[in-house]
C-alpha cells in the first residue's frame, strides 16, 4: 500500500505505510507500544499490528510479546535511505523553481539575471 503526497502537478512523493511507520519510531525514541503507534496515525489497533508484524518479519522492527515495537538496524538504515531521497526530492525541485523563477524574470526584464 502506497501513500502518495501530491507535491505540485508533475511531482510527487511516494511514501510506503512501512516508511511511515519507522519514521514514527524513529520520532518516538525508537520503539513505541501498537497501542500508540495506531493512536498517532490514526489506524486500528489490529492493522497497525499487522504492518508491525510484516515489519517485524523483515527484520526491520523487533516486536515482541508485549506488543512493543523497536527500530533495529536495518529499519534505522532504510529509514536513512528514504529521508536521503526526500533532501535529495526537495532539492531537485527547488532548483526547478529557482530556474522557473529566473526564466520568468528573464522574459519579464528582457535581459538575462545573474
Amino acid at each position: 500500500m502506497l501513500k502518495v503526497l501530491v507535491i505540485n502537478h508533475r511531482k510527487k512523493i511516494i511514501m510506503t505505510v512501512d516508511d511511515e511507520f519507522l519514521e514514527l519510531l524513529s520520532k518516538e525514541g525508537g520503539k513505541a507500544h501498537v497501542h500508540l503507534v495506531a493512536h498517532k496515525m490514526n489506524i486500528s489497533f489490529d492493522y497497525a499490528r499487522s504492518v508491525l508484524n510484516s515489519l517485524g518479519r523483515r527484520d526491520l522492527i523487533d516486536y515482541f510479546s508485549d506488543e512493543v515495537a523497536v527500530l533495529t538496524d536495518k529499519g534505522k538504515e532504510r529509514l536513512a535511505k528514504e529521508v536521503f531521497v526526500k533532501k535529495r526530492e526537495r532539492l531537485i525541485q527547488d532548483e526547478e523553481a529557482r530556474n522557473i523563477w529566473h526564466n520568468k524574470r528573464e522574459k519579464r526584464d528582457g535581459s538575462p539575471s545573474l
